[in-house]
């Protein structure tokens, strides 16, 4: 398969997100374990440590945020218990400047206009959630919702539990359109279990349980190494995908947001075969950035300004900021449909 189609095939698993619209409003301010390096510390990369493995899914993408850190980033009011206004101006806060608000699609629709419905099926909602992080390859899912939800909010939204999982809907991974909700607006069944600090919601009852074992099986050595670098600007939001390139091997990047002062800076993690890999790359990616053109025909220049690029073990780290019309949703689009076109050349 080309690169191409490959970024063809992310951009279909990545239309369960979003990068926020709408303007900006005014407001207040390893441990090693069979499947990876185990989940550490209590950062929001931490927690998609967490997710489990997907079935057969050596393309995924994950996406994460901080309900409160994106809130203040982009001057808006934390979501409001049962407030759908605050919910929307928060949804849409990112605006042309804002850090993009990249919703998992288990909590997510074509609007939020529903969102007390969901709340009132699942017993969970993005008012009673901190922060999240889901991972997604299509029919598979499963995202970690910590907040002030639990059992009593479970058991009172869906009924007992059966050896400790939730069940909506018919069959694992069953599509029923006659039987479309809030919560499933294609009718498929989902599975709910309770973590350490919130609520696991996926397609299977086997994923439930093991996002509430939180033994992180889904992180990699390759996957690892991106989110170690995403980790280290501790990021309110952001995404990472994982593709399979056929006999050239697994590709990991990602791209996380943090505010600096009141500016938006992102950063772009490229991940490369080997630590050798990675070095020789690294100033090709900054003249990438710095002189080349975006697929659109853009000069990067105008779409984004590199304030660092260095080699960090088998990880290419570029560092960025937005000014003017520079848009952070960028590095997003970027990881959707053009990144066939970066030079991240295999072994």
């Amino acid at each position: 398969m080309t690169r191409r189609g490959i970024a063809s095939i992310v951009l279909l698993l990545l239309l369960v997100t979003a990068c926020g619209g709408g303007g900006r409003s005014d407001g207040p301010e390893a441990e090693e374990t069979a499947g990876g390096p185990a989940p550490t510390g209590d950062s929001l990369v931490d927690l998609v440590r967490t997710l489990p493995e997907l079935p057969d899914a050596d393309t995924f993408v994950v996406t994460f945020g901080d309900v409160e850190g994106i809130a203040t980033a982009n001057a808006v009011d934390v979501p409001t218990d049962g407030d759908l206004p605050s919910l929307l101006d928060w949804s849409l806060s990112a605006g042309a400047d804002g850090v993009p608000v990249l919703l998992p699609s288990t909590l997510q629709e074509v609007n939020l206009n529903r969102h007390q419905e969901l709340e009132a099926e699942l017993g969970v909602s993005l008012w009673s959630t901190t922060r999240y992080a889901e991972v997604a390859a299509p029919p598979y899912r499963v995202a970690v919702l910590d907040g002030d939800h639990g059992e009593a909010e479970l058991t009172e939204a869906i009924g007992e539990p059966d050896d400790g999982v939730w069940a909506l809907g018919g069959d694992e991974l069953e599509v029923d359109l006659a039987n479309r909700t809030a919560a499933r607006p294609l009718g498929e069944a989902l599975r709910l279990a309770t973590t350490q600090d919130g609520v696991a919601i996926a397609s299977t009852a086997t994923l439930a349980r093991e996002a509430a074992d939180a033994e992180g099986s889904l992180v990699d050595d390759d996957l690892d190494e991106v989110l170690t670098a995403l980790d280290e600007v501790d990021p309110v939001a952001g995404v990472a995908i994982r593709t399979d390139l056929g006999d050239e091997g697994l590709l990991a990047n990602g791209a996380a947001y943090v505010v600096d002062g009141d500016a938006v800076v992102g950063r772009l993690v490229l991940g490369y075969p080997d630590d050798e890999d990675a070095t020789a790359a690294a100033s090709e990616v900054e003249e990438y950035f710095t002189d080349g053109k975006s697929l659109s025909g853009l000069p990067w220049s105008d779409l984004l300004t590199v304030e660092d690029v260095t080699a960090e073990g088998s990880v290419v780290v570029v560092d960025l900021s937005f000014a003017g019309d520079q848009r952070p949703a960028v590095l997003v689009q970027m990881l959707l449909g053009n990144v066939q076109d970066l030079p991240q050349a295999r072994s």
